[in-house]
């Protein structure tokens, strides 16, 4: 591909995809730090809490970077007010977002009859400040202007002082909002460090030609989230406090784990974004291979670990977790339709279908929901994770459909793909 080279993407690759390890790993850490310290029912408002502001974050920070990504990568010059463009709608995004939220935890008093989870109020809150500090940092720039080596190490300080503070804030509290306290020292101090490492940027400053692709990315993200989340909030009203934080906790350890297969393709999107621009054939090739390799590596670690399950799964988020091993069993099968489906999904964003992304995972998610929904009236953890799989191998097929369909136009369809946003 035209001025990428092996090398150079296996430098990002390591740079990019071992930082966000790292930070995985980290997150997953303090998990098991949370659900040893907690037990499922102090860990259930915690997921819950988090699924709501896993939700929220596509908007937040997911869609704004990644348009801020494409941005920094086409620019001959002005990086920096890409840069800036990017924060200050990050910004904006959360301020919306925590608006949002307090007019959610007001229903109570405006509507007597509306009861929210004892501690979920203050969960979110801790959340939203910890947001309002991530929308702030501009690690994310370091990945978009191929300084891999350097956002490599701000991540992994950021994973290193996630799990200290984590360990501390539990050993003085033991309560649920030590994990957003321990989430929003370690963006701070990774934020801070990262600005030392990015040329001046100045005060954050409104993009407006970033916003609609924002919009369409995050959007997509959003809905991709509240697709994983359908059975907590469903849940929610119809399991027990212990039940819901079996579910929590199996849904945030299978999440960590789809978000490990994620980096690497994230890592590697800004190179992809280049290729389709570049030589659209050859990029198609490449997205081929990419998802033979990871469909078959998640293939062989899903089956290691539903083997392992009741071994792993106590020892991973604490003895009290025991009884969930069927329900990690179910999620973890549904890593091989998103194996399968995301190397198409993320060529065919190279190559500005964002339009069809965001309307496939919409279908999607009003599928799970609706499943989810149905599944409830069981009150059984079990059936309400498998009402996910329908729908996540049915848009795993049209992703991939879409995807061949796309490729067999290639290059009159996506002469410069990054363009067409």
């Amino acid at each position: 591909m035209k001025g990428i080279t092996l090398r150079h993407a296996a430098g990002q690759l390591a740079g990019n995809a071992g930082g966000d390890a790292v930070l995985r790993l980290a997150q997953l850490g303090a998990l098991t730090l949370g659900g040893w310290q907690l037990g499922p029912a102090g860990l259930a408002v915690a997921g819950l809490a988090w699924s709501i502001a896993a939700i929220a974050a596509n908007v937040t920070q997911g869609g704004p970077e990644m348009a801020g990504t494409r941005a920094v990568a086409l620019a001959s010059g002005g990086v920096a007010s890409a840069i800036r463009g990017t924060t200050a709608l990050k910004l904006a995004a959360t301020l919306a977002m925590l608006l949002l939220l307090g007019l959610v935890l007001a229903l109570p008093v405006l509507l007597p009859a509306v009861t929210l989870p004892a501690g979920l109020g203050a969960q979110l809150l801790g959340q939203g400040l910890a947001a309002l500090v991530a929308a702030w940092n501009p690690a994310w720039a370091l990945r978009a202007l191929g300084e891999a080596g350097s956002y490599g190490r701000v991540r992994a300080l950021q994973g290193a002082i996630l799990l200290a503070t984590t360990w501390l804030f539990l050993s003085l509290t033991a309560s649920p909002l030590a994990l957003p306290a321990a989430e929003g020292v370690a963006l701070l101090v990774a934020g801070l460090v990262a600005h030392r490492r990015l040329p001046a940027l100045g005060a954050p400053a409104w993009h407006r030609g970033m916003l609609g692709a924002a919009a369409h990315l995050g959007v997509a993200g959003l809905l991709s989230s509240l697709l994983w989340a359908a059975p907590l909030l469903v849940g929610a009203a119809v399991l027990t406090e212990a039940e819901l934080g079996l579910l929590a906790g199996a849904l945030r350890l299978v999440m960590g784990l789809s978000g490990l297969l994620q980096m690497a393709l994230q890592a590697l999107y800004p190179l992809m974004a280049r290729a389709f621009a570049d030589d659209p054939i050859v990029a198609r090739r490449a997205t081929q291979r990419l998802t033979l390799a990871a469909a078959a590596a998640t293939g062989l670690g899903a089956g290691l670990l539903a083997a392992a399950a009741p071994v792993l799964l106590p020892l991973a988020l604490g003895p009290g977790f025991a009884e969930g091993v069927t329900v990690f069993r179910i999620l973890l099968l549904l890593l091989l339709p998103i194996a399968i489906a995301s190397p198409a999904a993320y060529a065919l964003l190279a190559c500005g279908e964002v339009r069809f992304v965001a309307w496939l995972q919409g279908v999607a998610t009003a599928g799970v929901l609706l499943a989810s929904i149905a599944a409830g009236f069981t009150a059984s953890a079990p059936v309400m994770v498998a009402a996910l799989h329908p729908a996540l191998w049915a848009q795993a097929a049209a992703t991939v459909v879409r995807a061949r369909r796309l490729g067999a136009a290639l290059p009159a369809r996506c002469p410069g793909g990054t363009t067409r946003l």
